[in-house]
């Protein structure tokens, strides 16, 4: 994944995957394209299954802190994340861990739960491509799931790449499982490109014959959530109404079939 910089606001980002089908998936997964680096006194807010609820919060420090540190924080009661022995810090797992009830030292984190100070305290310094254990109630019910990190040893920044977590209640999740997703670009005009920003969808078709059609916007479960028709090859759609999550866009025309995975921030 690639390494930039954000660190006034986040604006959405969009997966570069062409899919067939989300529907039925078992682990939700969120991949942050790009990744976000922050290395101010900046926050993040991980929203672990995209709903308008904020989970959890990953700040940086003021660069002229000495030293310098990244804390987390659950924003509610139904957020917890996955502690190391004796409740210290949050863990930093390797790929493969599991992350479930089997685990006992689940704890809300607190504000400034420390990830990292400057090398000195936490389990996060140095760490790269590393896992928070995390898990959120649904419906009151535990969901668990994973979020990868870097913070480099001095705490000067931190980087979130993805996170996913488990749909199926109290089911246990792998860090780094991002379920199984079948990858096909099923469209005889790939050309078309598709990005979201500032509530509006825009779309441009790349190709003047394409004069009628019809868009439709699924849902991670696979629901229909809005459908538009193709009136030009130029299309700016407006998406105030649509919740932020991760959504499969398909677009039917007679030249083919377009799918692309979006991600609404």
């Amino acid at each position: 994944m690639s390494m930039k910089k954000l660190t006034i606001y986040l604006a959405f980002t969009i997966s570069l995957l062409f899919i067939t089908t989300i529907v039925n998936a078992q682990i939700i997964y969120t991949d942050i394209n790009p990744d976000v680096t922050i290395s101010t006194a900046t926050s993040y807010d991980l929203n672990l299954d995209n709903d308008p609820a904020k989970d959890f919060k990953i700040t940086g420090s003021n660069p002229i802190m000495a030293p310098r540190r990244v804390t987390m924080e659950s924003m509610s009661a139904d957020a917890e994340v996955l502690y190391g022995p004796n409740y210290s810090y949050p863990s930093a797992f390797t790929s493969g861990q599991d992350v479930d009830s089997l685990q006992t030292q689940w704890g809300v984190a607190a504000t400034a739960t420390v990830l990292n100070t400057g090398g000195a305290t936490g389990h996060w310094p140095g760490c790269k491509n590393h896992y928070l254990g995390l898990r959120i109630k649904i419906k009151g019910v535990w969901h668990y799931g994973w979020a990868r990190m870097d913070i480099p040893l001095d705490a000067s920044s931190f980087t979130i790449k993805d996170y996913a977590y488990e749909s199926t209640p109290g089911k246990s999740i792998k860090t780094g499982d991002m379920g199984a997703v079948n990858i096909k670009d099923n469209s005889s005009t790939n050309n078309i490109s598709v990005y979201a920003y500032n509530k509006t969808l825009f779309i441009n078709l790349n190709n003047p014959d394409i004069k009628a059609g019809t868009i439709k916007l699924y849902n991670i479960t696979g629901q229909l959530v809005k459908t538009y028709a193709i009136d030009n090859s130029h299309l700016e759609i407006d998406i105030e109404d649509i919740h932020t999550g991760i959504y499969l866009l398909t677009i039917h025309h007679a030249a083919g079939t377009f799918s692309k995975k979006i991600s609404i921030r």
